[in-house]
């Protein structure tokens, strides 16, 4: 029952003026089937969140800055559907004369880092609003406009989401009184 309200939302910003733009990003590193991962989110974008254009990072961590990332590799080719990279993406931003509804798949999917975010959200007029599609995980959207980033910075801490690296625990064999062996953490 979600899906039907969200594309309803989607089709009304659509009427409304708006752009529907997709971003999905990869984390750089070798992974298998990396191409496959993201032609497949940018197909989601697509089919669930009715994107007009698509942008991709293929090598980008989360936490890079949006302005920084991809002005090396700027190859989105064997990806079909897409429109460029994280540089086209701003500057098909900064050129629009539409408002833009930025839809990411995920927080992680768009950025951890919050002053950049903040900053990217500042300085691109046309960015209304930013979806952060989580259909395929919890069948939930969750919608961000331009001044409730801009004029309350405790909406943001929700787009720091990685989980630290949990530091190993050394356990050790012990008897407790009774003669029974456990493991106790030390």
């Amino acid at each position: 029952m979600f899906l039907p309200n969200h594309q309803n939302y989607i089709k009304k910003l659509k009427e409304g003026g708006y752009e529907i733009v997709g971003y999905a990003r990869k984390s750089p590193g070798e992974q298998p089937n990396q191409l496959a991962n993201l032609t497949a989110m940018v197909n989601k974008l697509k089919e669930l969140s009715l994107v007009n254009k698509c942008f991709i990072s293929r090598v980008s961590n989360a936490s890079d800055e949006l302005e920084e990332r991809d002005l090396r590799d700027t190859s989105t080719l064997n990806i079909p559907g897409t429109h460029g990279n994280t540089q086209d993406m701003i500057s098909h931003i900064a050129s629009s004369n539409k408002k833009i509804c930025l839809v990411v798949i995920d927080y992680a999917g768009f950025s951890t880092n919050q002053q950049n975010i903040y900053d990217f959200v500042h300085n691109h007029k046309a960015l209304e609003k930013i979806i952060i599609d989580q259909i395929p995980y919890y069948n939930q959207t969750t919608c961000f406009t331009r001044s409730q980033i801009l004029d309350d910075i405790s909406v943001l801490p929700v787009f720091d989401c990685r989980m630290k690296t949990l530091q190993r625990v050394s356990l050790k064999k012990v008897y407790n009184q009774k003669g029974v062996l456990f493991e106790r953490a030390i």
